[in-house]
């Protein structure tokens, strides 16, 4: 394999969850940086340099029940200005944005002519009684971002 110019980026918000990955790179001698998706920052104007050869995105959506919700969606931005960049990225962008809503995961499922479970989608909690008519009990109540 040939030596990469820049290092390969893992950026992620759980450091527990990739331990076995970190060992793994260190073991094969691979470049790479772990990237910190809570505590992050980056310049719009990075004089057309790239930093990473790859970026590896593993930002978690339940991110949110470890305090770190504003990590979120930051991370759109993230990825679309590293795609701007033209940085290759795993799990860009447009892949984040349905990770994170189960909202727009629903919607390109019934585009595809594929079975989901019946839904509505609410913006405040007191519009759930209205949303639930019609429904056959038990209803389940999700949250659009988070975990499954």
């Amino acid at each position: 394999m040939a030596a990469l110019k820049q290092p390969i980026a893992i950026y992620h918000e759980h450091p527990h969850w990739f331990e076995r990955l970190f060992a793994e790179l260190d073991r094969r001698g691979t470049r790479y940086e772990r990237v910190d998706a809570t505590r992050h920052h980056f310049d719009i104007e990075p004089n057309g340099n790239r930093k990473y050869s790859l970026v590896f995105n593993r930002m978690s959506p339940s991110a949110y029940t470890r305090g770190h919700g504003h990590g979120i969606y930051y991370t759109v931005s993230y990825l679309e200005h590293l795609e701007r960049l033209g940085t290759r990225v795993i799990n860009g962008a447009r892949g984040f944005r349905y990770e994170i809503s189960k909202a727009s995961q629903l919607s390109l499922l019934h585009s595809l002519g594929l079975p989901y479970p019946r839904a509505r989608v609410i913006n405040h909690p007191q519009e759930a009684p209205a949303a639930a008519e019609g429904f056959r009990f038990p209803v389940i109540v999700k949250p659009n971002v988070g975990g499954s």
